[in-house]
Formats: C-alpha cells, sequence, structure tokens
C-alpha cells in the first residue's frame, strides 16, 4: 500500500477512534444529567450543558470525517455510530421529560395566577352598619 493511502487509513482510524472517545465523554454527561433531572436538580443539570457544548464542538470536525468516510471505511465507525445513536435516544428522552416538566409548571403557575385574580376580586358582602351609640 502506498505510503499516503496508509496515512490515509491511519488517520480515518484514528478520527473514528477519538469520535468514539468524545461519544463515550457525552454519554458520561448524559449521566449525570439524567441523574439531575431524575431529581429535579435543575441547576445542576443546566450546569452540564457547557460541558456538553464544548464536546459537540469537539465532535463537529470528526462527524464532517464521519460523512466523507469510504464504504470502506464504515467499519471503522460503526462503534461511534452506535454510540451516536444511543446518545440521540437519551437527548430525545431528556428533552422530553423536561418539556413535560415545563408544561406541567406553566399549568400549577397559570392555576396559582388564576386563583390569585379570583381572590384579588374578592368581596365580602357589605356589613351592616353598626352604631356605638342608640343617639345617632
Amino acid at each position: 500500500m502506498p505510503p499516503d493511502i496508509a496515512a490515509a487509513a491511519a488517520s480515518a482510524a484514528a478520527r473514528a477512534r477519538a469520535a468514539e472517545a468524545v461519544h463515550r465523554e457525552i454519554a458520561a454527561v448524559y449521566d449525570a444529567l439524567e441523574t439531575h433531572l431524575a431529581a429535579a436538580s435543575w441547576d445542576d443539570a443546566a450546569a452540564l450543558v457547557p460541558r456538553l457544548k464544548a464536546l459537540e464542538a469537539d465532535l463537529r470536525p470528526l462527524a464532517d470525517a464521519r460523512r466523507l468516510a469510504t464504504a470502506g471505511q464504515a467499519a471503522l465507525w460503526a462503534a461511534a455510530d452506535a454510540l451516536a445513536g444511543a446518545i440521540e435516544r437519551r437527548r430525545a428522552a431528556a428533552l422530553r421529560l423536561t418539556s413535560a416538566v415545563r408544561a406541567a409548571t406553566a399549568a400549577r403557575l397559570g392555576a396559582l395566577h388564576a386563583s390569585r385574580a379570583r381572590a384579588a376580586r374578592y368581596r365580602s358582602a357589605p356589613a351592616d352598619a353598626v352604631f356605638a351609640s342608640r343617639r345617632a
């Protein structure tokens, strides 16, 4: 095999391994994220978002390499592709959970607002005037 083809194959294998490593890091962040979401620890979950964004930025050039991979290189990318599919399912589940929690919170806030609005309009029946003296 000519040196340039061997280097390209090694480079493709290295990119596939790098993509797999980044996907494993993303999966580890999702482990922590799911724990925080299950505990309704929203601030802790939000603190993980910058790390996810950084990992996604690291993954972009590797994703471009994946798109350019030949059919013969597809086997090199199989593990990374499998991890990517699992992460996508976890992302969708996390999004469904947070959307449901947001909708429930919005409904509770709406009910609270309606209750307060009714209470603000509540007026007790006017009391009959009471005089302290019969001379009045």
